[in-house]
């Protein structure tokens, strides 16, 4: 036999323990808004008083026993279903959980009006246990890590109430002594499975985020190469004519000196065109973050000269009206985005 005392301590951890992931995972819940986290707690607060009649600190009754059995039941459905997606990746698994809800539907009228439990007198609560077990094994070969938690905890509380149930008219102090291990390293363990669940979760958006930002990334290199080809159409073009103009003069023996450097002037003013159109592009989307004094006018410029083209196709005409230009120090390039982003 247990020392009374010794039972009362182990009665009272076992109380605290449950209490402290209650408000571990409601407070977890209030930061993240997850559902999951909500479902684990309100079953928890259902098992209480389960296991406060299993232990018996308070007198036994069948009504409260089977009632809270039933709600515990329903919210530790919804937990499993949160928790390991069924209804995503386990899909006919599911439609047995939903067949269950509805079974623990009925018998919660059963209870009210007849008060019976179909569930406590033919056991569907291990038959369901079992079937979190097998759930979370699938999810496991799936390759869901935080299932492994939800396996052992489980498994050691589902064996504590077995062995209750088998030792029950052998030695009842040592089937309770037993049965204080379950539920805390139950709790615990699915304590555990949340809290990396929620940190597999955080990876998961930090990914999507980095994910988004380089798409972000590369569609403003998409668009920063298409107005690059829209500034360097008409000096590609000149410069083709240009070419042209040399061939045909070549041809006709009237290539002189003075030709020549005429055209040749004329193509280095497009050449130097082109490089100044692919510094001020790399000078605009390159990240700077250290202030500098610039000048508001000449800023706004280049800023139009880059969108000079695009404006050109839609017949936009653009005009600034300066009385008196202004030099700031700040982020030249982020408020040169700003004004394109306008």
């Amino acid at each position: 036999m247990l020392d009374s005392s010794i039972y009362l301590l182990f009665s009272g951890i076992i109380i605290g323990l449950i209490l402290m992931t209650i408000f571990y995972n409601l407070a977890i819940f209030y930061y993240l808004k997850n559902r999951t986290f909500l479902y684990y707690s309100i079953m928890q607060v259902f098992m209480l008083p389960i296991i406060i009649f299993h232990i018996k600190i308070i007198p036994w009754n069948f009504y409260y026993y089977a009632l809270f059995s039933i709600l515990s039941s329903v919210f530790s459905i919804l937990f499993a279903r949160s928790f390991l997606e069924t209804k995503k990746y386990l899909y006919k698994i599911d439609l047995i959980l939903q067949f269950y809800l509805l079974l623990l539907l009925l018998d919660f009228f059963s209870l009210i009006l007849m008060d019976y439990s179909y569930a406590l007198k033919y056991d569907l609560y291990s038959a369901c246990g079992l079937l979190y077990l097998l759930m979370a094994s699938l999810r496991i070969r799936q390759g869901f890590v935080p299932a492994w938690f939800f396996l052992i905890g489980w498994t050691a509380f589902i064996g504590s109430l077995l062995y209750v149930d088998i030792m029950k008219n052998v030695s009842t102090s040592s089937s309770i002594s037993l049965f204080l291990l379950g539920p805390p390293i139950e709790a615990l363990l699915l304590s555990v499975a949340l809290a990396y669940s929620w940190k597999l979760l955080e990876k998961e958006k930090k990914e999507q985020q980095e994910l988004l930002v380089h798409q972000s990334k590369l569609a403003s290199m998409g668009e920063m190469i298409g107005n690059i080809a829209h500034q360097w159409k008409q000096p590609l073009t000149y410069l083709s004519y240009n070419f042209m103009n040399l061939r045909e003069a070549s041809k006709r023996n009237l290539l002189d000196d003075i030709y020549l450097t005429k055209k040749l002037d004329k193509a280095d003013i497009q050449l130097k065109f082109m490089s100044q159109t692919i510094d001020n592009f790399r000078d605009f989307y390159l990240p700077n973050k250290k202030k500098e004094r610039f000048s508001v006018q000449q800023a706004s410029l280049e800023t139009l000269e880059i969108m000079d083209d695009q404006f050109k196709q839609h017949n936009i005409e653009v005009s600034m009206d300066i009385k008196n230009d202004i030099e700031i120090k700040s982020y030249k390039n982020e408020y040169k985005q700003v004004l394109l982003n306008l």
